[in-house]
């Protein structure tokens, strides 16, 4: 059996990256004709903690570290200050049956006396994100890529959270971009399939919606994107792309759960109150950024989440070569 998960050459991939240059230009061009309003800030950010944020995004930056490091020496990047004493790096996290190399190792288990987190990566290159583009939702709406990215984890994640070492322990879900589409996921599924377990938060960084649905992610799941970053609603996007028909009225299918919270350049964190139309969040930062190749790939990249988290300093461990 064979699943097409929309894995793309970088050259067809670069064309739908072309479009989604048109079409956000497109949509750019709708918002001078119409006029929407985002519902403004809420007076409190739903017991989101910065810090904590901070350190999931840390731990996110991580994750992309260990694939191309060992073991020993991801673990020695836990030393520096930004970290927390008490964290312990026990394994790298591998899929099961992936069938392309680049999302094999996925991402980290961390322990800590009280907390057992998982951290996953997200994609190397803007191009592998072409698999929103091409893989279809399942029969339970999912999107079929990231169902199967999250099947090839799970047995050793719920080996992990079970073990008599973490059992009773909080647990705290992170992941960027396409692992934070992962975890979305996982939140999801722990709720429905292991409701014993502890879920004290999870944190997505750009990460896209994930299902035709909304799911059951908890009151402490906390999706956070940069205003400049897109990936967030490609999916959405997806749709508007394959017809080149921008309008506000036309909605993706997909729907993002949990909160959304949106850092500025001013490090200032908002908390958005409307989660579903593409337009409006886009509305609500006034305008599309200049959406150049170099912008893009600065906006989504994780070290640029915990610069704005951390007030503009990323260490230099964790900085992107």
């Amino acid at each position: 059996m064979s699943l097409n998960l929309g894995i793309i050459s970088s050259d067809y991939g670069q064309i739908i990256f072309q479009k989604v240059m048109f079409s956000s230009f497109a949509i750019k061009s709708q918002l001078n004709k119409v006029s929407l309003h985002l519902q403004g800030k809420t007076s409190s950010l739903n017991n989101f903690n910065r810090q904590q944020a901070l350190q999931m995004a840390c731990f996110c930056r991580l994750a992309h570290i260990a694939y191309d490091s060992d073991i020993v020496t991801t673990r020695k990047i836990l030393d520096i200050p930004i970290f927390e004493k008490g964290y312990q790096l026990e394994n790298y996290i591998y899929g099961e049956n992936i069938s392309f190399v680049d999302q094999s190792l996925c991402g980290i288990f961390v322990s800590h006396p009280r907390y057992a987190i998982v951290a996953l990566r997200g994609t190397r290159a803007l191009n592998d994100w072409m698999i929103n583009f091409c893989a279809n939702a399942n029969k339970d709406e999912i999107h079929s890529g990231i169902s199967y990215l999250t099947n090839s984890i799970w047995k050793s994640l719920i080996k992990f959270l079970t073990s008599e070492h973490n059992r009773n322990k909080k647990i705290i879900l992170t992941g960027h971009s396409s692992g934070g589409a992962v975890v979305t996921l996982i939140a999801h599924r722990l709720h429905l399939e292991y409701p014993e377990l502890k879920i004290a938060g999870a944190y997505t960084f750009g990460s896209p919606a994930v299902a035709r649905r909304l799911l059951k992610v908890g009151d402490s799941f906390f999706r956070l994107r940069t205003s400049k970053d897109i990936v967030p609603y490609l999916l959405q996007a997806s749709d508007k792309i394959k017809t080149m028909n921008i309008t506000e009225d036309v909605l993706s299918p997909y729907q993002h759960s949990g909160w959304e919270y949106l850092l500025d350049e001013s490090y200032q964190i908002t908390q958005m109150t409307e989660l579903s139309k593409i337009v409006k969040v886009i509305s609500g930062v006034n305008k599309l950024p200049d959406l150049t190749t170099k912008s893009i790939i600065k906006s989504h990249h994780i070290t640029y989440y915990i610069k704005l988290l951390n007030y503009g300093c990323v260490p230099k461990q964790l900085k992107h070569s």
